[in-house]
């Protein structure tokens, strides 16, 4: 096709060729375009592009001529950057699979950038990314949370709803060429209008939430509850490229959703707070059923409102753990509390999600809410503002009208309070049988150091301080390591053993440099070291699984790293190995603190010892697979 005065529209071959003579070195970005293909198995497949100030979608030949109008027809069409969606929708129009190419010129223009294809199931499940090299192919890479395609948002919105910065690539490698300039835009219209572009007219966003590290990854830049014109309510990602919205429709988990009360319910639980001169705070779907925390006008004493039908019946309520958490959320508990330095207020089981929600506290008094996955990863987090057990802290800490608190300790025995009144004893569920007000741990109390495996966690009562004995009774236990100081490394011998030194032969100089650390006492060159150990140990075990350039380590979250491992599946003893260094370091991150003391880097240099000995029975530095047997190491 040839556009009068404008010359030869260039193909998406004639773009990858040209691109590929650059090196990868594509020009700014001048235009964002998004090409959306939908198979729906309800209605018709469609596509098109979507442009800026265009409703509906452009056939290939419109766009072309749209591109034409603009200057950019020929090998100008590389510095339009191309978002190519093709999502397959279920029977009820949520995505079932999807696949987001990031391209230049047009939908079947060369792929740019990293990552430049991210392909998901569902509400991003099982994502795969993938970057684009210089001759256009496609190598699958690591996922890496600070690598997500959405740039850092250009102050269009608030909560989650900006777009990403526009005017550059967003991603990839780009030539210093002045951008053509885009239309400024309305972030909060541009969602509406990506919701009804996909929901259809009438659709209403009703709110909308932060998206969780995954989400982040695969570019979703805030998750909407929506409802539809026939009543039906819907979950959306909004995705930005430049200055487009897109929206997809998927089953996103809402977090912590306050459930709804009947009627009749409102109506018993209004006469209940009249009588008992109460105050509503939150409502929750726990594990025990429908609940409302309520607070005395007069003490401000907590009892749990919980209904059975339409009846209601009043218990007292103290904040506290459940005995059932798993394994791995009860570490996760400790590692914010030892290195985050949180105070953990209240937790429990959020019945909608099957996830753990936590209240905490920070020294300043800022309350959170988590939300935490049976494997312990913590999915979304966020200010909270509504509930009793923040805002008793709160008050205590500003030297409010503070809540009577008893000491830090076991719960108090039933004989400790006053008898609830006698038109409710019976009908009472007993949450925890004291009448005194919350015990809340501060996030100024000391820290106790942390252990290898924490203790078991006693319902509505504070944690013990850890101690490195008492075992976890269920799921894989971390591996068991001597410190340094109690096994002295033997003359002659290596450090971290034989199988280590024969296969990761490059991390000699940090092992034998990590340990001269620790005996001339210089405990925060040894954990350097020891981070440089793990950088080439990850590498390593990158490569083994497949992928191409492993991306580097260095400053990624633990808990991204290891979610990793457990999605694609990886061995349980090397999960279990760097589980243990991430609660053994101080940080959120894999880089080195500004202090560490000796037995702090003691701790650190056997976890990273056993790490690579486990990982040393699985690969070499190269990614080769080593097959030693478990009792390799000595």
């Amino acid at each position: 096709m040839t556009t009068r005065g404008r010359g030869q529209v260039w193909t998406g071959a004639q773009l990858a060729a040209r691109l590929a003579e650059l090196r990868g070195l594509a020009p700014a970005v001048a235009q964002h375009v998004v090409h959306r293909a939908t198979t729906d198995p309800a209605a018709p497949a469609r596509s098109g592009y979507l442009v800026p100030g265009e409703a509906r979608r452009l056939t290939p030949s419109a766009f072309d001529f749209w591109l034409a109008r603009r200057g950019l027809a020929g090998v100008e069409r590389l510095a339009v950057s191309v978002l190519a969606i093709n999502e397959r929708l279920t029977a009820n129009g949520d995505i079932e699979a999807c696949e987001l190419d990031y391209r230049r010129g047009a939908v079947d223009g060369p792929h740019h950038g990293s990552p430049a294809r991210i392909t998901f199931t569902g509400p991003a499940r099982l994502a795969r990314f993938y970057q684009a090299v210089p001759d256009g192919a496609l190598i699958e890479i690591a996922p890496n949370p600070d690598a997500a395609p959405a740039a850092v948002p250009s102050g269009f919105g608030t909560s989650g709803f900006g777009p990403p910065g526009f005017g550059a690539s967003g991603h990839g490698a780009t030539a210093t060429v002045a951008p053509l300039a885009e239309p400024e835009i309305d972030a909060l219209a541009a969602m509406h209008a990506a919701v009804r572009s996909t929901c259809g007219e009438g659709a209403r966003i009703l709110d909308t939430r932060q998206p969780t590290v995954l989400e982040t990854m695969v570019g979703i830049a805030s998750v909407l509850h929506v409802a539809l014109l026939d009543a039906r309510e819907v979950q959306c990602g909004i995705v930005w490229h430049g200055p487009l919205a897109v929206a997809l429709q998927a089953d996103f988990p809402r977090f912590d959703v306050a459930p709804v009360l009947s009627a009749q319910q409102s109506a018993a639980l209004q006469a209940l707070l009249d009588a008992e001169g109460l105050v509503a705070c939150e409502t929750r779907q726990d594990e025990h059923g429908l609940a409302v925390v309520t607070r005395r006008r007069a003490s401000g004493e907590l009892l749990l409102a919980r209904f059975d039908g339409t009846a209601v019946a009043l218990s007292h309520y103290l904040p506290g753990r459940p005995d059932d958490v798993t394994r791995d959320q009860a570490l996760w508990l400790q590692y914010i509390e030892t290195f985050e330095g949180l105070g953990v207020l209240d937790a429990y089981h959020d019945a909608a999600s099957n996830g753990l929600v936590v209240l905490t506290a920070d020294a300043d008094g800022t309350i959170l809410r988590h939300h935490v996955d049976s494997e312990g990863i913590e999915a979304w987090r966020g200010p909270e503002t509504g509930s009793a057990v923040g805002m008793l802290h709160q008050e205590r800490i500003r030297g409010g009208v503070a809540p009577v608190a008893t000491p830090m300790g076991p719960t108090p025995s039933p004989a400790a309070g006053p008898e609830p009144s006698p038109d409710r004893a019976s009908d009472a569920v007993v949450d925890a049988p004291s009448a005194v007000s919350p015990t809340i741990a501060s996030p100024g109390d000391a820290l106790s150091p942390p252990a290898l495996s924490p203790p078991a966690l006693s319902p509505r009562a504070p944690p013990s301080p850890p101690t490195p004995s008492p075992p976890i009774p269920s799921g894989p236990t971390p591996p068991t390591v001597a410190s340094p100081s109690d096994s002295p490394p033997v003359l002659g011998q290596p450090p971290f053993g034989a199988a280590v030194e024969a296969n990761f032969p490059a991390s000699a100089y940090d092992i034998d440099e990590a340990t001269r650390c620790l005996l001339l006492r210089r405990p925060t060159a040894a954990v350097f070291h020891c981070q440089r150990i793990l950088e080439q140990g990850l590498h390593a075990h990158g490569l083994w699984r497949g992928v191409v350039e492993p991306p580097s380590p260095t400053g990624q979250r633990w808990r991204s790293m290891i979610a990793d491992l457990k999605h694609d599946e990886a061995d349980a003893d090397l999960i279990a190995a760097l589980d243990a260094v991430r609660r053994g370091w101080r940080g959120a991150r894999l880089e080195v603190g500004a202090k560490y003391t000796e037995e702090e880097a003691e701790r650190i240099v056997a976890l990273v010892a056993a790490f690579m000995r486990r990982l040393a029975e699985l690969c070499d530095e190269a990614g080769d697979p080593t097959g030693e047997p478990d009792d390799a190491a000595p």
